[in-house]
Protein backbone atom coordinates (compact mmCIF):
# COMPACT_ATOMS: atom_id res chain seq x y z
CA UNK A 1 0.00 0.00 0.00
CA UNK A 2 1.19 3.20 -0.61
CA UNK A 3 1.45 6.21 1.87
CA UNK A 4 3.11 9.22 2.08
CA UNK A 5 4.33 7.91 5.77
CA UNK A 6 7.81 8.07 6.67
CA UNK A 7 7.78 4.87 9.00
CA UNK A 8 4.59 3.28 7.91
CA UNK A 9 6.08 -0.25 6.91
CA UNK A 10 2.61 -2.74 7.09
CA UNK A 11 -0.27 -2.82 9.05
CA UNK A 12 1.86 -6.24 10.46
CA UNK A 13 4.82 -3.75 11.80
CA UNK A 14 4.43 -1.65 15.17
CA UNK A 15 6.96 0.82 14.87
CA UNK A 16 9.52 0.46 18.54
CA UNK A 17 12.25 1.86 19.13
CA UNK A 18 14.91 1.26 22.39
CA UNK A 19 17.89 3.73 23.80
CA UNK A 20 21.19 3.58 23.92
CA UNK A 21 20.79 1.10 26.78
CA UNK A 22 18.45 -1.36 25.31
CA UNK A 23 15.43 0.32 27.24
CA UNK A 24 12.04 0.85 25.35
CA UNK A 25 12.25 4.79 24.09
CA UNK A 26 10.84 7.82 26.01
CA UNK A 27 9.80 11.45 24.96
CA UNK A 28 11.02 13.06 21.93
CA UNK A 29 14.16 12.40 19.74
CA UNK A 30 14.81 14.51 16.63
CA UNK A 31 16.82 12.91 14.08
CA UNK A 32 17.80 14.04 10.06
CA UNK A 33 16.38 12.54 7.33
CA UNK A 34 17.08 13.35 3.56
CA UNK A 35 18.79 16.60 5.64
CA UNK A 36 15.67 17.33 6.97
CA UNK A 37 15.00 17.82 11.06
CA UNK A 38 12.44 15.03 12.18
CA UNK A 39 10.71 14.99 15.48
CA UNK A 40 9.70 11.88 16.75
CA UNK A 41 7.88 11.17 20.11
CA UNK A 42 7.73 7.73 21.95
CA UNK A 43 5.82 6.50 24.53
CA UNK A 44 6.98 2.61 25.88
CA UNK A 45 9.33 2.40 23.28
CA UNK A 46 6.61 2.65 20.59
CA UNK A 47 5.91 5.40 18.00
CA UNK A 48 2.64 7.64 19.95
CA UNK A 49 2.40 11.27 20.32
CA UNK A 50 -0.06 10.52 23.25
CA UNK A 51 0.38 11.81 26.51
CA UNK A 52 -1.61 12.56 30.00
CA UNK A 53 -2.09 15.10 32.39
CA UNK A 54 -1.05 14.28 35.98
CA UNK A 55 -5.13 13.43 36.55
CA UNK A 56 -5.41 11.33 33.63
CA UNK A 57 -6.34 13.46 30.40
CA UNK A 58 -5.30 12.30 27.18
CA UNK A 59 -3.10 15.05 25.34
CA UNK A 60 -2.37 14.31 21.55
CA UNK A 61 -0.06 15.49 19.87
CA UNK A 62 1.49 14.05 16.63
CA UNK A 63 4.11 11.27 16.79
CA UNK A 64 6.30 12.54 13.86
CA UNK A 65 6.90 16.40 12.49
CA UNK A 66 9.02 17.60 10.14
CA UNK A 67 8.57 20.03 7.74
CA UNK A 68 4.91 20.37 6.04
CA UNK A 69 4.41 16.63 6.99
CA UNK A 70 2.83 15.53 10.65
CA UNK A 71 1.77 11.90 11.41
CA UNK A 72 -0.40 10.53 14.90
CA UNK A 73 0.62 7.41 15.97
CA UNK A 74 -0.40 5.61 19.27
CA UNK A 75 1.24 2.44 20.34
CA UNK A 76 3.47 2.04 17.39
CA UNK A 77 0.07 2.03 14.52
CA UNK A 78 -0.55 5.23 12.56
CA UNK A 79 -4.28 6.37 14.56
CA UNK A 80 -6.14 9.35 15.02
CA UNK A 81 -9.43 9.44 16.74
CA UNK A 82 -12.83 11.32 15.47
CA UNK A 83 -12.15 10.75 11.74
CA UNK A 84 -9.01 13.51 11.77
CA UNK A 85 -6.16 13.12 9.01
CA UNK A 86 -3.27 10.68 10.74
CA UNK A 87 -0.99 11.88 8.18
CA UNK A 88 -1.24 15.59 6.76
CA UNK A 89 1.78 16.12 4.37
CA UNK A 90 2.86 17.43 1.32
CA UNK A 91 3.23 20.76 2.58
CA UNK A 92 -0.36 19.48 4.17
CA UNK A 93 -2.12 19.23 1.10
CA UNK A 94 -2.32 15.61 1.21
CA UNK A 95 -4.64 13.78 3.71
CA UNK A 96 -4.54 10.40 5.00
CA UNK A 97 -7.21 8.79 7.49
CA UNK A 98 -5.78 5.57 9.59
CA UNK A 99 -7.81 3.95 12.58
CA UNK A 100 -5.18 1.53 14.34
CA UNK A 101 -2.41 1.18 11.89
CA UNK A 102 -5.35 0.53 9.06
CA UNK A 103 -6.02 3.03 6.30
CA UNK A 104 -9.57 4.47 6.03
CA UNK A 105 -9.29 6.58 3.28
CA UNK A 106 -7.07 9.27 1.42
CA UNK A 107 -8.01 12.91 0.65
Amino acid sequence: METKSLFYVDSETIIRSTDENGNPAEGTRITLKDDKEVIMRFRHGLLDGDSFTKDGKLIVQPAVETEGHIEYWREGKLHRDGGLEAVYTDGFTVKEYWENGERKRTM
